[in-house]
């Protein structure tokens, strides 16, 4: 067996961007890049050419009536921030908008006592940003779209919510809009996905009775078709489209829940996965979830609802075709729209893309890169070698933190880090030290979404020390004031009692994680008992934690024991013959609980006689 085994990483989509490469060729420790395309001759029989259709749909009058409001209430507060300061000039995108809040936000934070103007940009900044996603909406997805969009804004408590709600020519453009849906009223784009899929499955215009007759008689199997788009509210309104037209068609998404709908999990994503795979549905209707990762069968056709402005995510959504044969990608594009943008950002890119990847100078920089970095690595073991495996410290990190660049920093201090699923924080230390481990962001994001609180109760119940590393010096460039991120803090350290410890980076995170487990592991060492499940809380979770313990028993047997015996002591109490009188538990199960209940404790004995061995 070699000791130098060689690793083969491959990727359909590295991107545009050199720098982000060599940040993935830096964490992954690559050594060395060689760049395919299809032209190349040993790759040229395995490809399969895929043909992208550009299917352009005009928007119609309607829509664009709805849009001219929601541009007037736009202008109105771009003129309005422009007057102030904020923005130079009121031809802004998406990404200047937000480069401006980040400005402003960062003002707030390094200001005693800022002053109200910048609290009202924020405000008109947050609105902007909102009349933007209701452009892209009513230009690309249509009114069914916008309009739940408008009943989530209604639900918000915020200033520029209120303020969009209120407005006068947005106001109309909610009006146009719901109007435009009780008539039915809907976007080109939906009649078009309808007639494409139609066509594939050779209904034509037929009722689905006629078409499965149609197919049966001609003994034609039906083309298997997925469609993207990037909304779910636009995945449930293209299902129930194609539901009308007789259309069988399954709606695939994440496992996040969001407005009230419950996230998909990920027994049922395999199973509408296995379902369209063996043809229970025609079509399958998916959001962005399903571009990679995710073991799709290949398809015939891939329709995708909107372009998208990334050359990655274009790549992936079309290689969900083209595996076995020849495949199909159709693009729908609403004229004189950001769609029109997105296309043209998504081709330069991938343009840009290849055409860095196979320049020789870029090759040969990745490539000496990574070499000088494996020789200076090779150098320091040489120089420095590491100590036995025995001698290091052990640090214990949650399967969560698998991709963690705090991992790989650990294993290059010479420390012991294993892997496994822990029910509570990041990182564990020793029996009373745990460490739960926040970037900068995700603290922010664990105090909007209330995970910080119930983290740290959990944290205090589970450990007798917890503590948390607060990583990042960015804590206060995000939307959420300065005094509830200090506010927050102050509860942590004081109610809780769990120390906050700041680190810089991920580098920086490990090093004091080093440090703490040197000082918690120094002396005499004890093996760290793990714990992979939370503590019962409720009293009949204690029965079961309690005789879920027992030898070969899991969860049914020791629900099933308790619903026989009724207590925890009359199972305790049982005999043998007993035991087995309870589904499930056979007579060597029965033997091992009666083993481990009657025999006497000798943990002290023989340890006693393991020191005198020593």
């Amino acid at each position: 067996e070699s000791k130098f085994n060689l690793i083969l990483g491959l990727t359909a989509s590295p991107g545009s961007d050199k720098e982000k490469i060599k940040e993935v060729c830096d964490n992954l420790y690559v050594q060395n890049i060689v760049v395919k395309t299809e032209e190349d001759y040993d790759v040229r029989p395995y490809f399969n050419p895929v043909a992208i259709d550009w299917v352009r749909v005009k928007m119609s009058s309607e829509l664009e009536k709805i849009k001219k409001h929601v541009d007037k209430a736009l202008k109105v507060r771009l003129k309005g921030l422009k007057n102030m300061g904020i923005i130079r000039t009121v031809s802004v995108n998406k990404t200047d908008i937000l480069r401006a809040r980040g400005r402003v936000q960062s003002a707030i934070a390094r200001t005693v006592n800022p002053k109200k103007e910048c609290f009202q940009a924020i405000s008109i900044l947050s609105a902007v940003i909102n009349i933007q996603h209701s452009q892209e909406l009513i230009e690309t997805q249509g009114v069914v779209t916008f309009n739940k969009y408008v009943a989530r804004l209604r639900k918000k408590k915020t200033k520029a919510a209120k303020s969009l709600i209120q407005d006068p020519n947005f106001g109309k453009a909610i009006y146009l809009a719901r109007e435009a849906e009780k008539h039915g009223l809907e976007h080109p784009k939906l009649k078009k996905v309808t007639d494409i899929i139609k066509k594939e499955l050779g209904q034509n215009g037929q009722t689905k009775l006629q078409s499965e007759r149609y197919v049966k008689d001609a003994d034609q199997k039906s083309s298997k078709i997925m469609v993207f788009t990037q909304y779910r509210d636009s995945l449930e309104m293209i299902h129930q489209k194609l539901e009308k037209e007789g259309i069988k068609s399954a709606k695939f998404f994440g496992q996040a829940s969001r407005d009230g709908e419950k996230g998909l999990t990920q027994k049922e994503q395999k199973e509408i996965i296995k379902a369209f795979k063996i043809g229970e549905y025609d079509v399958l209707l998916s959001t962005s979830v399903a571009e990679e990762g995710i073991d799709i069968p290949a398809v015939d056709l891939v329709i995708l609802y909107e372009p998208v402005p990334s050359e990655v995510r274009m790549i992936q959504r079309r290689g969900r075709t083209g595996r076995k044969r020849s495949g199909r990608v159709k693009v729908l594009i609403t004229n004189g729209t950001r769609d029109e943008g997105y296309y043209w950002a998504s081709i330069n890119k991938e343009r840009r893309m290849k055409r860095q990847l196979i320049d020789p100078e870029v090759l040969e920089e990745l490539n000496s890169n990574a070499i000088e970095r494996m020789e200076n690595e090779k150098r320091v073991k040489v120089l420095d070698p590491a100590p036995k495996k025995e001698e290091l410290p052990v640090v214990f990190a949650d399967t969560r933190e698998g991709n963690s660049k705090v991992i790989r920093h650990l294993s290059e201090m010479e420390i012991d880090v294993k892997v496994q699923a822990m029910a509570v924080g990041d990182y564990q230390v020793s029996d009373e030290v745990v460490i739960e481990r926040k970037t900068a962001k995700d603290f922010v994001d664990s105090i909007v979404d209330k995970r910080l609180f119930k983290q740290a109760r959990s944290l205090m119940e589970e450990f007798k020390r917890p503590l948390i590393i607060l990583e990042g010096d960015d804590l206060y460039n995000g939307m959420i004031n300065p005094n509830a991120i200090r506010g927050s803090i102050a509860s942590i350290a004081l109610d809780f009692g769990i120390s906050i410890i700041p680190t810089r980076n991920a580098q920086d995170t490990a090093a004091m994680i080093k440090r703490i487990a040197i000082r918690e592991q120094s002396g005499e060492k004890t093996p760290i008992q793990i714990r992979t499940d939370k503590k019962p809380v409720n009293l009949w979770e204690q029965q079961l934690f309690i005789i879920e313990s027992l030898p070969n028993i899991g969860p049914v047997n020791a629900k099933n024991l308790l619903e026989h015996f009724g207590t925890v002591a009359n199972i305790i109490n049982a005999s043998e013959s007993q035991l087995q009188e309870v589904e499930g538990i056979g007579k060597k199960t029965a033997t091992n609980i009666r083993k481990v209940v009657d025999s006497k404790y000798l943990y002290f004995q023989n340890e006693i006689k393991e020191k005198k061995l020593l």
